[in-house]
């Protein structure tokens, strides 16, 4: 009597692909509860933007907005892509809005100063700039953009 019959291959072959099932399966559910995770959406608007495809970034955060609108961070990166095209109204009420959510987050005051000394409003990109080095002073960067907006008004008021 063989020990491998047809009805052994038949279980074995039944075995494999339930198996097989099982794993595609829980692979399948894994892609669908990233895609419900608004830190998945913030990479990938990350990803874009370091690719220089800011559009594409802005449609990440705002679905990583959609999945928490409570996110201030997914704000701040779109009102960052939202720079990069120039388009500061909606990158202005995107920091404003990540202000609202966290008023220490010192990235967003910086983000907003820039854009007001981008639009040539020293005196509110300096209250901005302000803000980011009392929340971090040790942040150098946050320093020179004071520094550098406070002598532009100085210059401007014919001070220097």
């Amino acid at each position: 009597m063989p020990i491998f019959t047809a009805r052994y291959f038949k279980f074995v072959f039944y075995c494999i692909l339930f198996i097989g099932n099982c794993i595609l399966f829980t692979v399948k559910a894994q892609k669908q509860n990233l895609h419900d995770n608004q830190y998945y959406w913030i990479y990938k608007g990350y990803t874009a933007v370091e690719n220089g495809k800011y559009k594409e970034a802005i449609t990440n955060y705002t679905q990583a907005i959609r999945l928490d609108s409570s996110f201030a961070e997914a704000f701040r990166y779109r009102a960052t892509a939202y720079c990069y095209l120039k388009s500061y109204n909606e990158a202005l009420a995107d920091f404003d809005r990540a202000i609202k959510l966290d008023p220490e987050d010192a990235a967003s005051f910086n983000g907003r100063g820039a854009i007001y000394e981008e639009l040539d409003i020293l005196s509110v990109a300096i209250k901005d700039y302000a803000k980011a080095v009392e929340l971090l002073p040790h942040n150098k960067r946050y320093k020179e953009n004071l520094e550098d907006a406070q002598d532009k008004q100085a210059a401007r008021n014919g001070k220097k």
